[in-house]
């Protein structure tokens, strides 16, 4: 059973002004929440959702992510007013709006433009939020990437993990496959680059003694190898620019279509450059 008075209680403390319940309507609009709009006796109305006590915070979150947007003066929200528990109910009062069926379509598109153009330096939010009852981290992130594959992405994957659905484990083969399809292609590239590097060579070869030549250059790349490979490999992999799977998988795929283009086109590029 829905208290009322409590919820009465709680809009009174938040506006500073006695509220007195005289009539309440369910409405729709919703299918997690129970949905009801009241009246006072001053002619006051509010919007109200109530879920189970658990979700308390789900409540709290919303009304933050409402503040936050109404602070951009972009677009008109409803205003929180209060929210709490009430006996066995979580609840969350709303500033109660008549919407009507035909607005402005253009104005509406112009103010969400402007709501998005509203940035910040961090990726991220204040405080975790949900979709439909489900939790959503919003820790902050530098980039875009790394917050979009840890708290959306890499998280709905964790939860399917624990629900008994192997997308986390299928999504990690999959990668695995398409990082050997984007070392074939870089590799793919640095041949068709080289190629005309090789041509030249096999072109003043005649000056050289050839056989003495091979074998300088395998000593010379052997020995190369042997020395600082792992090296190499440490810096280029992990000194110059850190990437995680994902990145080195897309860095492979755009290097190795770049200069298949740019050597194809006749473009002076290097793949060392490139990448």
């Amino acid at each position: 059973m829905t208290d009322w008075p409590a919820i009465s209680a709680a809009i009174g403390s938040a506006t500073r002004q006695p509220f007195q319940l005289i009539g309440h309507e369910a409405t729709g609009g919703g299918c997690i929440n129970q949905t009801w709009r009241i009246h006072g006796q001053d002619g006051r109305r509010f919007f109200v959702k109530l879920n189970d006590t658990r979700l308390r915070a789900m409540f709290a979150s919303e009304a933050l992510g409402l503040g936050a947007i109404a602070a951009t003066n972009t677009i008109r929200v409803p205003h929180p007013v209060a929210h709490g528990i009430a006996n066995v109910h979580s609840f969350l009062v709303l500033e109660y709006l008549e919407l009507r069926p035909r607005g402005n379509a253009r104005l509406l598109g112009e103010q969400l433009a402007a709501l998005h153009r509203c940035t910040s330096t961090q990726f991220g939010f204040a405080q975790d939020n949900y979709i439909g009852t489900t939790l959503q981290p919003n820790g902050w992130k530098d980039n875009w990437t790394d917050f979009w594959r840890e708290q959306r992405l890499g998280f709905q994957l964790q939860l399917a993990k624990k629900s008994g659905y192997p997308l986390q484990t299928l999504g990690e083969k999959l990668l695995d496959a398409l990082h050997y399809f984007s070392a074939g292609v870089v590799s793919f590239a640095r041949g068709l680059n080289d190629a005309p590097k090789i041509a030249g060579l096999l072109l003043v070869m005649p000056a050289f003694n050839l056989h003495w030549g091979m074998v300088s250059i395998a000593l010379a790349m052997a020995i190369g190898g042997l020395v600082n490979a792992r090296k190499v490999g440490e810096t280029v992999g992990r000194r110059i620019t850190p990437m995680n799977s994902g990145q080195g998988f897309t860095a492979n795929l755009i290097t190795g279509v770049l200069v298949t283009t740019a050597s194809i086109h006749g473009m002076p590029v290097s793949t060392t450059h490139v990448s």
